[in-house]
């Protein structure tokens, strides 16, 4: 999971923050809006099949995966998800939609809560058949969303649409990237100087503390999606300090919960790993 997650950064090229930021304003919606889309599932899906091919190189450790169709096959549907799912994200972001964003991830994440438990006989390939599946249903429900409520009908790609936005869209690529690997390269460092064992025990722990990380980002994504309605510098300051002002009231206290409750948390995987 975690080095699908590291391969979709490398493939979204930057459009989920270019979507949201010039979606807004711009007249051809449609048309960025399928160009981004069309770009990126292109990308991921060249992306999945190399990921393929240097996996024993990148994670020895998880090279068990190119010997078996199945999983391969996995990786690469894993990969194309995490590439287009903040792509939509954005874009319910860039229309004021949060309401589908929560039902998408709901859709998303609840049944991968209490699944691969049910599934765990079935052994890795149960468990992660559970992680696609749920995300394919997800990711249809917001195409089918942003077709039907949103109106974003199939458009011929232009390349103005996106080249227009490329400078926008390198420099966001990049800091993305610097964003995401703290949780997606580290465990696979782990793992691979590690062992299995403790990347296990170093996972759970990282994905609480990436719970507070997406506090931040969720708030980040809404300002410049408000700020993208106007040019107004003044009205912008305004946002700043709103959006600075929330995510203190959101984050601060999630932190002291954390500290405090988290080891009850980790009680759920048995008292020897929170131990």
């Amino acid at each position: 999971v975690s080095y699908a997650a590291l391969v979709a950064t490398f493939t979204t090229l930057g459009l989920p923050t270019t979507l949201v930021r010039f979606l807004p304003q711009t007249k051809n919606k449609s048309r960025l809006f399928w160009s981004a889309f069309g770009l990126v599932l292109v990308i991921s899906f060249l992306g999945a099949l190399i990921s393929l091919l240097l996996i024993k190189i990148v994670a020895p450790d998880l090279s068990f995966v190119s010997s078996s169709i199945t999983l391969s096959i996995f990786l690469c549907v894993l990969i194309v998800i995490n590439a287009i799912s903040p792509l939509l994200d954005n874009t319910f972001m860039a229309y004021k939609k949060g309401e589908y964003i929560l039902t998408k991830n709901l859709i998303s994440s609840i049944p991968r809560l209490v699944l691969p438990f049910v599934f765990v006989g079935y052994a890795l390939s149960g468990i992660v058949s559970v992680f696609v599946i749920i995300a394919l249903i997800s990711i249809t429900y917001a195409v089918y969303i942003l077709r039907t409520k949103i109106t974003l009908k199939k458009s011929k790609s232009i390349k103005n649409e996106l080249m227009s936005h490329k400078g926008f869209a390198v420099r966001n690529y990049f800091g993305g990237l610097t964003g995401i690997l703290p949780s997606t390269l580290v465990p696979i460092i782990v793992l691979n100087n590690l062992g299995a064992t403790n990347a296990a025990y170093f996972y759970i722990p990282l994905q609480m503390a990436a719970l507070l990380s997406v506090m931040s980002g969720s708030v980040s994504q809404a300002f410049i999606s408000e700020a993208s309605q106007t040019d107004d510098s003044v009205q912008h300051s305004i946002q700043l300090r709103h959006a600075i002002k929330h995510l203190s009231r959101l984050l601060i206290p999630a932190v002291l919960l954390l500290i405090i409750f988290g080891w009850f948390a980790l009680r759920l995987y048995g008292k020897e790993y929170a131990t």
